[in-house]
């Protein structure tokens, strides 16, 4: 089976939890195909163009998905802020990153440490997720409720390990369909199906579809 390589661009550390969605959304438009992600590449104040050269020079990865959070402004704002060539894709959550975590109470209890628990989990409606106006917050609040009772010193350390939590609660996911509801999630997956075709359509790359 070819291996070919894509690289992912975040804006913060976080947007990590990206990966296992890129994964699973890869593996369902081309099974025939193993793709191997290069290091995750943490944008911080980098001008996004330059960023994207350097990622295509330094690693010559075949696709290039590039994080934005949408945050306040409207999804078609950001998505010009993202180079427009073939094998650059956009990835933007609205309003961030989290909220397309928000789907999988078990995935929250496993993150959480806690996979047998028993306290309700309380997930927003998926089709409200672009909505919610913090859904960092909304995650935490979920992952604390998963953990179930926590004396004062867990609690602390369940605090500090959060960031590493959301991470978790992505890759714990076996199943991203239901993102199909959003427009967000709908607009990276017809640019990477573009991105894909055009692949197939090069020398050199095995067909895809």
């Amino acid at each position: 089976m070819q291996v070919i390589d894509y690289a992912l661009i975040g804006d913060g550390t976080s947007d990590r939890a990206l990966l296992p969605i890129l994964s699973w959304s890869l593996r369902r438009l081309a099974p025939q195909i193993d793709f191997a992600p290069q290091p995750f590449v943490h944008r911080g104040s980098c001008a996004v163009d330059a960023t994207v050269e350097d990622v295509r020079n330094k690693y010559k990865p075949a696709l290039i998905f590039v994080h934005r959070d949408a945050e306040r402004l409207p999804l078609a704002a950001r998505r010009t802020e993202v180079p427009r060539v073939d094998y650059v894709v956009p990835v933007i959550p609205v309003r961030m990153t989290e909220a397309w975590l928000l789907i999988d109470a078990e995935a929250l209890r496993i993150a959480s440490g806690n996979p047998n628990g028993r306290t309700a989990i309380e997930l927003p409606r998926t089709r409200d997720i672009e909505r919610l106006p913090d859904p960092k917050k909304d995650l935490e609040r979920l992952l604390m409720d998963a953990a179930g009772t926590l004396g004062q010193r867990r609690r602390k350390r369940f605090k500090q390990e959060q960031a590493f939590m959301v991470h978790r609660v992505a890759e714990c996911i076996r199943d991203f369909s239901a993102l199909h509801e959003l427009e967000a999630f709908r607009a990276f997956w017809a640019d990477l199906k573009a991105a894909l075709s055009t692949l197939s359509s090069m020398d050199g790359f095995p067909k895809i579809g």
